[in-house]
């Protein structure tokens, strides 16, 4: 009997050269390419193609979903995080469920993200994280 059903979305951009030898060389012998990225965080804490990828997820989500849950991995973990909060906007106007479950794996909270009308998740302390 089937229990769940596990849908694998890829970030949609692919590194370039540049962008890829800033991998460490242990990871890339890991893991190797071709690598994917959500956003490129740039030293003045702008996330290029931040905006693009999540209307690219979100555009995925309404064609493919509805989804229970989401489970993200390093960079797909804070967009997991992401997921999670557009849901629970969208949720408070009445239109969809909340996720029933959110994992994080190997993830970091973003240090910011200057993106028109995103808000960060809370600490435990109410404090904004970045």
């Amino acid at each position: 009997e089937d229990h769940a059903e596990l849908v694998f979305v890829n970030a949609p951009y692919q590194c370039n050269e540049e962008e890829q030898s800033r991998i460490p060389a242990v990871l890339q012998t890991m893991f190797p390419g071709p690598y994917h990225e959500w956003w490129n965080a740039q030293e003045d804490l702008t996330y290029l193609r931040w905006e693009a990828s999540a209307e690219y997820l979100r555009r995925y989500m309404c064609e493919h979903g509805p989804f229970d849950g989401v489970l993200g991995f390093s960079q797909g973990g804070s967009m997991a995080s992401v997921v999670h909060l557009l849901q629970q906007e969208v949720s408070r106007q009445r239109t969809r469920p909340r996720d029933r479950v959110r994992v994080r794996e190997g993830s970091f909270g973003p240090r910011r993200f200057r993106a028109s009308g995103f808000r960060l998740p809370c600490s435990r302390r109410g404090q904004p994280t970045e």
